[in-house]
């Protein structure tokens, strides 16, 4: 499988690949594969946006989703972590 990401397009086709039967989605380069990929930082992220996730703006914004304490699981540069913090949450990011 070919693991150049320079595109949403390649994320998207590299996740697929993961679910199919004969998918190899615990090789034992996984792990180094993507400490290399996140560990260049030269390299733009082509899944990173710069804003919160849409999803999260629509249940805030609906009220489904009220200021308080949040806990940001596998935040990646923050995005959202930063979009709850300054609308009053407190806010926790890993």
């Amino acid at each position: 499988m070919d693991r150049n990401i320079r595109t949403t397009d390649d994320v998207l086709t590299l996740l697929d690949g993961l679910f199919v039967p004969e998918a190899h989605r615990w090789s034992t380069d996984a792990a180094s594969w993507w400490d290399d990929f996140y560990g260049d930082r030269s390299k733009p992220v082509p899944f990173f946006v710069d804003k919160p996730d849409e999803s999260l703006v629509s249940y805030v914004d609906r009220g489904l989703i009220t200021p308080g304490r949040a806990l940001d699981l596998g935040c990646g540069p923050g995005r959202n972590a930063h979009a709850l913090a300054s609308l009053g949450f407190d806010v926790d990011a890993v």
